[in-house]
């Protein structure tokens, strides 16, 4: 990379990071442009467990993170692109270590009486009265 080139991006880091602290949240979908994949791929590199839907999981995860600490972020410590990164990668960890990607993996049966599709439609019609309605709601509702 020239010299150029890589003060042409840290420029656009550092323009993004200032949108970021003036609420603008148009930067954030060019933040998952610039980054998003390559993201992406670090998490499902460093957490062989995870699929893609994870790694999406995480990043979606971590980009609420950093919308939510935009005001935190110090450019001494280190570009934007770092900063995101760890970011990920921390959440990464914490889904890694309460076990989701394990949960995920589990086979689930709800059963054949949960299925809401069996639930008969007997909803009554307009000219019945309040009360027979709400009844309905109320035992829909419990039913499903």
């Amino acid at each position: 990379m020239t010299n150029s080139t890589s003060e042409s991006v840290a420029d656009t880091q550092l323009e993004l990071a200032f949108r970021l602290m003036e609420d603008d949240t148009s930067a954030l979908a060019e933040i998952v442009e610039l980054y998003g994949s390559a993201i992406i791929r670090m998490i499902l590199a460093t957490y062989k467990t995870f699929n893609a839907e994870d790694a999406e999981d995480v990043l979606s995860i971590a980009i609420a993170k950093l919308w939510d600490r935009r005001q935190q972020y110090d450019e001494g410590d280190g570009p934007l692109r770092a900063y995101l990164y760890k970011i990920a990668d921390n959440t990464a960890k914490d889904i890694f270590k309460c076990g989701w990607d394990k949960a995920r993996r589990l086979p689930v049966d709800f059963g054949l009486e949960n299925a809401i599709e069996l639930i008969p439609e007997d909803k009554p019609d307009e000219n019945e009265s309040k009360r027979k309605r709400k009844d309905w709601e109320k035992r829909r509702h419990k039913e499903i």
